[in-house]
């Protein structure tokens, strides 16, 4: 987290914590959290800038700063707790605290009041990560990420792929696309 400034520190904070609150879950996985913010960024470069950066490592596309940010926050430290997990994929989750939703709403209501269009844009950017990919398991995503050919530089370190880029999870994922992600 060293080469950002603290408002661009407090700023992917908000990043973070806006992502969190737009899941209807509220709880999310390490790996969903920081495979989003980089389709998130994939997809809207232009509101977001090159904010954070992502680069090939073990389980696909990895921020140093999104997963300092999730794991020790600077500025936002109550408005979320991460909970380790037994599962290695996943990477532990995590959730929304009471004063995190409480944040948030804040955060959201002031963002429409002031119509503060790029950031409307975003949590609409979000709105649909959210219905694309929150119902996917931490396989099936990596599996999206990993057969995307526009994202194929990030799989060269990967330690997972074989284990993710199969029959059975391309079965799995087929079928939630073709039955509608709700």
């Amino acid at each position: 987290m060293a080469r950002y400034t603290p408002e661009e520190q407090k700023n992917l904070e908000y990043l973070i914590l806006m992502l969190l609150g737009t899941s209807k879950k509220r709880e999310l996985s390490l790996l969903q959290i920081e495979k989003e913010m980089f389709l998130l960024r994939e997809s809207a470069m232009k509101l977001i800038g090159d904010y954070y950066s992502f680069i090939a490592h073990y389980r696909g596309p990895y921020s140093k700063e999104i997963y300092e940010s999730l794991i020790s926050p600077l500025y936002l430290d109550d408005d979320w707790i991460y909970e380790n997990s037994r599962d290695k994929l996943s990477g532990g989750d995590i959730r929304l605290t009471s004063e995190g939703c409480d944040n948030f709403k804040k955060l959201k209501d002031e963002i429409v009041k002031n119509k503060h269009k790029e950031l409307i844009e975003i949590f609409a950017a979000m709105d649909i990560l959210h219905d694309l990919y929150d119902k996917l398991t931490s396989k099936e995503l990596l599996y999206f990420i990993y057969t995307s050919p526009e994202f194929k530089k990030y799989i060269t370190k990967s330690i997972v792929y074989d284990e993710v880029v199969t029959e059975k999870t391309k079965e799995s994922l087929r079928k939630k696309l073709a039955g509608g992600i709700q």
